[in-house]
């Protein structure tokens, strides 16, 4: 709601509404993850922090994904790279990314978002799990997969209950689902169908947190991915519709086969993949593909508040 202010001193305003435009016309400081809207006017007087959206990602991005984007796009995101005064990247596969791909060839701020540190992992686990009345003793598998630029839910034909029935007896757990779709697709959360056993994240206010109190990762071509290997958990990757995507949605960084996740295009694919799950094999793999991305050691959140306090005093 407009004129929120919680215990931490933010003032909330509703997204694209008169007040919102107010702020954005007076605020010293802007700080985005997104790509500002064409009609944002930026002052000179005012500093603008892209922080982006994830350290990496699988799929294209920006100039790299060109053929998939429109000329507005296209015109905005020059424009937005134009504007920015310091851009983010908390890998060093993300910084090459940002020089290669953003249309960018302004300051970088290299420094890694601490988001893992605000609160401990139990902490968030019980929090997840009392928000989703998640018994103690039950596991959480998050499934996170990425939008299609058709907004079609038709790829997400995960059969949760072979899923939950594999591990439970691979492991002797009981498992939860968590279905969060990408903020794109938000809309279309109500096409999928949910039960005691899968429930609906989509809405959750955290995705750090959702990945934080996972056991268990399934992805399709989502940066999540990546997220999951930063946080130790078991990814697993099942994409239908890879074909298809790749030719006419977006290329890859990464070809699906050489990350550390195994892959499966259909439901007994992923059945036999867990049944058969190296665990040793599979932590070796993520441990080394983890360190190869370059993640920086440095607090993020510091460093852009150093450079607030040097702009503006």
């Amino acid at each position: 709601p407009d004129g929120l202010i919680d215990s931490k001193g933010f003032r909330t305003v509703r997204p694209y509404s008169i007040k919102a435009i107010y702020e954005l016309a007076t605020a010293k400081v802007w700080i985005d993850n997104a790509r500002k809207d064409f009609w944002i006017k930026k002052k000179k007087s005012q500093f603008y922090v892209q922080t982006w959206h994830g350290p990496v990602c699988i799929k294209a991005v920006e100039k790299d994904a060109e053929k998939a984007l429109s000329p507005v796009y296209i015109a905005n995101a020059k424009r937005d790279s134009r504007n920015a005064d310091y851009i983010v990247a908390e890998a060093e596969w993300r910084y090459n990314n940002i020089r290669n791909a953003f249309w960018y060839d302004g300051k970088i701020i290299k420094g890694e978002f601490k988001k893992k540190e605000l609160l401990s992992v139990q902490e968030v686990t019980q929090a997840v799990k009392a928000h989703y009345n998640i018994k103690e003793n039950e596991r959480i598998i998050l499934y996170v997969p990425t939008f299609r630029k058709n907004a079609t839910t038709d790829c997400y034909s995960l059969d949760y209950t072979r899923v939950i029935d594999a591990l439970k007896a691979k492991h002797d757990s009981d498992y939860r689902f968590i279905v969060r779709l990408h903020p794109n697709i938000t809309k279309l959360q109500n096409n999928l169908t949910y039960s005691d056993n899968v429930l609906n994240g989509t809405d959750y206010q955290s995705v750090d947190e959702l990945m934080v109190a996972a056991d268990i990762v399934i992805s399709d071509y989502s940066g999540c991915i990546f997220e999951g290997y930063r946080a130790k958990k078991t990814v697993l990757i099942f994409a239908t519709d890879m074909e298809s995507y790749i030719s006419s949605d977006r290329k890859m960084y990464f070809d699906l086969y050489n990350l550390p996740s195994p892959v499966s295009k259909n439901n007994d694919e992923l059945i036999d993949i867990i049944n058969h799950f190296d665990s040793v094999n599979y932590e070796d793999k993520r441990k080394a593909f983890v360190e190869n991305l370059g993640y920086y050691e440095a607090d993020a959140s510091k460093l852009v508040v150093d450079e607030i306090i040097k702009r503006i005093g």
